[in-house]
């Protein structure tokens, strides 16, 4: 039986008093922010998390806000952090709050859980930070701290996450869990890093079994790399330039793929020999400046490393493609600008951004 003694966890909770990070979150630990917080941590750097977290609150203050949005509203709020279906789920359980539990959060680990999107992880972080619940977080950081902590070369076991979740658990009749968990993950994020632990600032250094053996880097272990999946498409990239503005057209994304209800350019699978496209049919077919191809870009998605071939078609002046709802063109900034104003996926951001400097450098040879 894994074992914390008191003395690691007195100093590891002093160590978080006196040197956590201050986050808006900590200063007002409300549920709603506090829980829109940890899904936006899962999978996202703190930095690239917190002006997110202001534009949200922002726009969304409440959970009644939230719920009241459309999805499309929330995924333009969403756009650039990735893991769209995180956002989809945030509204989802924000709607049963709202529309089932009449604007009460729950306040039981268990109720937490039967919220769409919401694991034991995030039930765990609010349901301690909130209502002080004695239920350990399991995240990378706490997997890392401790597995150095114990040397554990089965760190990623189920058994070792229930063993050491149990030995935090028995000191929070004596600690707020709200501190010891955040204690933890803290550590982590500051100071138990994967690369270059700052072990020398450790408040759990005396007792570090890695520590001690001088061979903290071997732990936690290299996790085995799933088989990877390579995916080729054609993106095709269609752009009217008119007097005063430039536009695009987009098409929203079929349910049950990537980035589903969100705006792309309309993209084809291609094989790896000669991948295929054909640009959508425009009523007009005047001043066409022909299609240029690009440089493919690199994406990857989940266990899915794709290969984007942008075909560039540049036209001048506007006409309407075929009447349909789910092919619209879109002013350029009014769909990649700072603040977007529809969900575009990032794919179709990763390409713009090409096909701009593709832009810049013939206006440089023009000129």
């Amino acid at each position: 039986m894994l074992q914390i003694d008191r003395k690691s966890i007195a100093s590891l909770v002093e160590w978080f008093r006196k040197n956590q990070r201050d986050l808006p979150w900590r200063r007002d630990p409300h549920p709603y922010k506090v829980w829109v917080a940890e899904v936006m941590s899962q999978q996202t750097q703190m930095n690239t998390l917190l002006p997110y977290f202001h534009r949200f609150m922002e726009r969304f203050p409440s959970v009644g806000h939230l719920a009241q949005s459309s999805i499309e509203e929330v995924f333009v709020a969403w756009t650039g952090l990735g893991y769209y279906s995180r956002a989809r789920n945030l509204h989802r359980a924000a709607k049963t709050v709202t529309e089932d539990l009449k604007g009460r959060f729950p306040t039981s680990f268990g109720d937490w859980l039967e919220l769409s999107g919401v694991g034991p992880y995030t039930a765990a972080a609010v349901t301690s930070q909130c209502f002080d619940s004695p239920h350990a977080v399991w995240d990378g950081n706490v997997l890392r701290v401790a597995s150095r902590f114990f040397a554990e070369s089965q760190a990623y076991s189920q058994g070792f996450k229930t063993a050491v979740s149990r030995a935090l658990e028995k000191h929070m009749s004596r600690v707020p869990s709200s501190q010891l968990n955040q204690a933890v993950m803290e550590l982590g994020a500051l100071v138990c890093t994967p690369v270059k632990p700052d072990c020398d600032n450790c408040p759990l250094r005396r007792k570090c079994r890695a520590f001690a053996d001088k061979n903290v880097q071997l732990y936690p272990p290299a996790k085995i790399k799933r088989r990877e999946h390579v995916v080729h498409a054609v993106v095709s990239v269609h752009l009217k330039k008119t007097a005063d503005d430039c536009f695009v057209l987009l098409k929203k994304r079929d349910s049950g793929l990537w980035y589903s209800g969100m705006w792309d350019f309309p993209t084809e699978l291609g094989g790896v020999q000669n991948p295929q496209i054909t640009l959508l049919r425009l009523k007009d077919k005047k001043n066409d400046l022909g299609t240029i191809a690009l440089k493919p870009i690199k994406h990857s998605i989940t266990h899915h490393r794709i290969s984007l071939l942008p075909r560039v078609k540049v036209e001048v002046g506007l006409n309407q493609p075929t009447e349909d709802s789910e092919v619209k063109w879109f002013n350029v900034e009014q769909a990649f600008g700072d603040r977007p104003q529809i969900p575009v996926a990032t794919t179709a951001r990763k390409v713009m951004r090409a096909v701009s400097r593709w832009l810049d450098q013939v206006k440089e040879k023009e000129n």
